[in-house]
């Protein structure tokens, strides 16, 4: 048995050692919670996951982005398919704005709010508040001040 693969990017914006998330609707648990920017790359639309990566941040939140890092990468087997996300590091070039409620539903989202928080207060969030544990882990290691991979390396691997 053969599994779809699907490709995520999530990225997560900082300025001025705060990070931007954003507060995102659950359709299953009916309820918003903070997640960080994500979305599927599109191999028609992306030329690669970084273009992938400022697409959504644009999208999102109209923001413009200097990818740094790389910061993790999950994999998930779900029903049907295999999951890989890719978890970015970028810095903000301006300031986010939300986008229209007729544009996000249009792309299948429902954010109400963005918000920039220090380390400080990203440790007082609870497991809870976030959307899934993939967020909650990447948003706590960058709180936590753990590293990521330059993305010399990509660069290097994808000529290699």
């Amino acid at each position: 048995m053969s599994l779809e693969i699907k490709i995520k990017v999530g990225v997560l914006v900082q300025k001025k050692n705060k990070l931007l998330l954003i507060k995102e609707l659950d359709a299953s648990r009916k309820q918003h919670y903070w997640n960080i920017i994500k979305g599927t790359f599109e191999p028609a639309r992306d030329k690669n996951l970084f273009a992938a990566a400022r697409r959504e941040c644009l999208e999102e939140v109209g923001i413009k982005v200097n990818l740094k890092g790389m910061l993790n990468v999950f994999y998930l087997k779900k029903r049907g398919y295999a999951l890989f996300q890719f978890n970015f590091l970028g810095e903000a070039k301006n300031d986010p704005k939300l986008a229209s409620k007729r544009e996000q539903k249009g792309r299948g989202e429902n954010i109400t709010e963005f918000r920039w928080f220090s380390r400080k207060n990203i440790n007082k969030l609870k497991k809870t508040e976030f959307m899934n544990s993939r967020t909650f882990v990447t948003v706590k290691g960058w709180a936590s001040k753990k590293s990521g991979v330059n993305l010399n390396i990509l660069n290097f691997l994808k000529r290699g």
